[in-house]
């Protein structure tokens, strides 16, 4: 989107300032002419629309980036309760004695989907639990259960996206 905006080409910022430029020369070489005046004018113009669809295209990809950090976070979320949802489960069949290898599989493959997303870290607990770390320091999902929800939100101060953590269950 940038590269549009700010690259040579028509409508960009870089055309527009040569297009002002080459009025400016021209004017100097004939001050008196209202013509050319007109055409600085227009020339100006010209720089200020496309300094105004580069800054609403940079607005733009900010928002679109903005959009994809919250699904993602969402994603996140989704993942780490259905990974703590499935340990209860394991728990709950293995304490009947009934076989959980199946969940065991459906566990670990929601806690790959979650690490294509996010950097993390999988410990295993002595019971076959799991404790799911974000890249080695907060919790994501607790091996005793419950989790540690992402939330994603832009700061009023800077107009930034920030993510953060939650605690919930634990």
């Amino acid at each position: 989107v940038l590269d549009v905006s700010l690259a040579e080409g028509v409508g960009s910022i870089g055309a527009a300032l040569d297009q002002f430029d080459a009025s400016l020369r021209d004017l100097a070489a004939s001050p008196a002419d209202r013509g050319l005046r007109r055409a600085v004018l227009g020339s100006a113009d010209s720089v200020a629309q496309a300094f105004r669809q580069a800054s609403q295209s940079m607005l733009d990809a900010r928002d679109e980036a903005d959009r994809r950090v919250a699904d993602e976070v969402g994603q996140v979320n989704r993942l780490t309760s259905e990974v703590d949802r499935l340990q209860r489960e394991i728990r709950r069949s293995e304490v009947t004695g009934t076989e959980a290898s199946d969940l065991r599989d459906q566990r670990d493959q929601h806690v790959r989907e979650l690490a294509e997303l996010v950097p993390v870290d999988v410990l295993d607990g002595p019971d076959g639990t799991v404790t799911v770390l974000l890249r080695g320091s907060l919790a994501l999902v607790h091996a005793e259960g419950g989790t540690g929800q992402l939330s994603a939100a832009v700061s009023a101060s800077d107009g930034r996206m920030h993510v953060f953590r939650v605690s919930a269950g634990r």
